[in-house]
């Protein structure tokens, strides 16, 4: 093949689901047929499907009677996937800053990152957490010195000391401290210290032990083994696009509830308010970043430069793709005529951040139809059927 590289494919969630169930064999011949050309065309270097967050947290759905169901899809994201991934939502979007303030003269250095990365670099990066997790221990040493009673010669060599932190200092206070850090992450606490420790103590920078942290369950098949069979705090992960999709379909069936019977003359009107009342919702994605998701040369100052300036936060790409979803949904929404709106709209529009970085983009053929109206730009990227996919991968790396 003689393009610079493979033609870089988003599969849909339903996609592995089917090849899943290809491999425990509950699926038809031409699923086989299909799955077997994809992986051809990845194994000749002319195509990669990198998995994403989004992907295996609505995938990796899990029931402990039917284990070998859920053991199935995450095989058939390795199989096609392999280390190619597509980084962590918040990550995509502080990428966007970074790179949309450094088009506009805000950032002095462009950042080297992209949006696809090998290593099955599809988690967080939490090397920021770090830091305030050292200040955390750091805290509990010092309060544990204070609490001693000795006199205050001996309190202040302590204190001291404690700044150095010793290996004994932070195992003792990596205890009390822990526990939290790893519940909110989904991770165990055996890992956490192993990771936190070497790089409190210098050993590894922040992001090497981030992903020396996540290591454990990057893997799709180990990740049901650590996450559902190990960890015993709240599992979100499945659960945090549905609850998203169940948000904006509250909203969406209240707002066809309102106007649903309002005259088709007055659509127009209607679709102009949406524009000045929408055209910035997808700012609320750079809103939702904190001091946990700088990264690429972003600092809190620029974050808040481009939350505070509308023409800035639509100069980044996630936002400006919400904000035109999110018109395009309001207005069939208040379509009695359309389609009812859907749960799975929410994660749909998670997935549809993606497409932008994707050559080619995979989605069922009613978000299919409803990204390429919405979002123009990335329409001959869309590939509304499965079926169509070799053929697409095909035309695309000839075209180049």
């Amino acid at each position: 093949m003689s393009s610079a590289r493979p033609c870089a494919v988003y599969l849909d969630t339903s996609d592995y689901s089917r090849f899943g169930d290809l491999l425990r064999g509950k699926a038809d011949p031409g699923d086989e047929q299909l799955y077997e050309t994809l992986l051809r065309l990845k194994e000749a270097g002319e195509a990669i499907f990198p998995c994403s967050a989004p992907v295996l947290g609505e995938l990796l759905q899990y029931d402990t009677d039917h284990r070998e169901t859920s053991v199935c899809k995450a095989r058939a994201v390795e199989a096609l996937a392999g280390e190619d991934a597509f980084i962590f939502p918040n990550r995509l979007i502080m990428l966007e800053v970074a790179e949309t303030a450094h088009n506009v003269g805000l950032l002095a250095q462009a950042p080297r990152a992209k949006a696809i990365t090998g290593q099955r670099y599809w988690h967080p990066n939490v090397g920021n957490a770090f830091e305030n997790l050292k200040s955390e221990i750091q805290s509990t040493i010092a309060n544990t010195v204070a609490e001693s009673g000795h006199n205050r010669a001996i309190r202040r060599a302590a204190k001291s000391k404690s700044r150095k932190f010793s290996m004994t200092d932070l195992a003792e206070a990596a205890d009390r401290v822990v526990p939290q850090f790893a519940n909110k992450w989904g991770l165990s606490e055996e890992g956490v210290r192993a990771s936190i420790v070497a790089a409190i103590a210098g050993r590894l920078k922040p992001e090497e032990a981030s992903r020396a942290l996540f290591s454990e369950v990057a893997q799709p098949t180990t990740f049901i083994g650590v996450y559902f069979e190990r960890f015993e705090g709240e599992k979100d992960l499945p659960f945090w696009m549905r609850d998203f999709g169940a948000q904006i379909q509250t909203h969406a069936l209240k707002l066809r509830a309102a106007l649903g019977d309002l005259p088709g003359g007055l659509r127009p009107q209607l679709q102009q308010l949406f524009r000045e009342k929408l055209g910035n919702v997808g700012a609320t994605l750079i809103k939702a970043l904190n001091s946990d998701d700088l990264e690429f040369g972003v600092t809190s100052e620029l974050v808040a430069r481009f939350t505070e300036d509308t023409e800035q936060s639509a100069r980044v790409p996630c936002s400006a793709t919400m904000s035109q979803m999110m018109i395009r949904f309001a207005l069939e929404s208040a379509d009695a005529t359309a389609p009812e709106p859907q749960r799975s709209t929410g994660g749909d529009f998670i997935h549809a951040l993606y497409a932008r970085h994707s050559d080619l983009w995979r989605g069922d053929r009613r978000f299919s139809h409803f990204l390429k109206a919405a979002v123009p730009e990335v329409a001959d990227r869309v590939v509304p059927r499965l079926s169509e996919l070799p053929d697409r991968i095909q035309r695309f790396n000839a075209a180049r």
